[in-house]
């Protein structure tokens, strides 16, 4: 749900001021209070905060600018969950996971095979809602927690492939239908999905993905579990960093 921004009150007497600069773009992250832009008057500048963390998805005016106090100065949507939490969820998990596949890849499994309760839907159903919002392929969960019940390595890479196909449709479904009608986006893109990217990526990906999956069957259990398992060190990284810089 979108929330307006517009000009505070700025003092006795100021009907107007100058927007001096945007500290933020249309699509940017921001944190709780951080600043989103200056506004200048003859007796005051003033910088509007961020009531909580979010997204800013629109700017209405532009730097220089002249506007009444209380006129809308753009949108801000705000965070279900901050992405910062997520980061550092993600990093908390994938450093586990890593170190078990790197450490102890022949430690005793949760299962000697997926279980058959209904319960285990849950398992697949929180795969996907976490990849897609941390916007990351289901195999960095999804061959673990195979792996973990019972699973032979190689069989979970696999599977997992097919398996990300399913998460990545619907979330990039969903990820261009929520940015609809946002401005500031880069050119050709629908939603948050920019159609550049995906005509650049997609072809090297497709070529690329039967090479992967040769040399993955090329290696053996031990390998192929330390490779994943430092590719999940890698991830782990990034996300921490991200969740420190956020």
């Amino acid at each position: 749900m979108a929330t307006e921004i517009r000009v505070p009150t700025l003092g006795e007497s100021v009907v107007e001021a100058t927007v001096g600069q945007w500290f933020k773009q249309a699509g940017d992250a921001v944190a709780v209070d951080e600043p989103l832009v200056e506004l200048e008057t003859d007796k005051v500048t003033v910088e509007v905060p961020a009531p909580a963390s979010g997204v800013l998805s629109e700017i209405v005016v532009n730097a220089g600018d002249t506007v009444e106090v209380g006129a809308l100065l753009g949108a801000w949507i705000a965070s279900q969950v901050h992405s910062r939490v997520l980061a550092a969820v993600f990093a908390t998990l994938a450093l586990l996971v890593a170190a078990k596949m790197v450490l102890l890849p022949e430690s005793r499994n949760l299962t000697d095979g997926v279980p058959r309760a209904p319960w285990v839907i849950a398992i697949p159903t929180a795969i996907g809602c976490f990849s897609s919002m941390m916007g990351i392929g289901g195999g960095t969960l999804s061959v673990p927690a195979m792996t973990w019940l019972g699973i032979p390595v190689h069989r979970a890479v696999g599977t997992s492939a097919w398996f990300g196909l399913w998460i990545a449709m619907p979330a990039a479904a969903g990820y261009a239908w929520l940015g609809r009608g946002l401005t500031g986006l880069p050119p050709l893109s629908v939603g948050y999905v920019n159609l550049v990217a995906l005509l650049v990526l997609l072809p090297s990906t497709v070529v690329a993905a039967p090479l992967g999956a040769k040399l993955a069957h090329g290696l053996s259990r031990r390998q192929l579990s330390l490779a994943f398992g430092c590719f999940l060190l890698l991830t782990a990284a990034r996300m921490a960093y991200r969740s420190l810089a956020a």
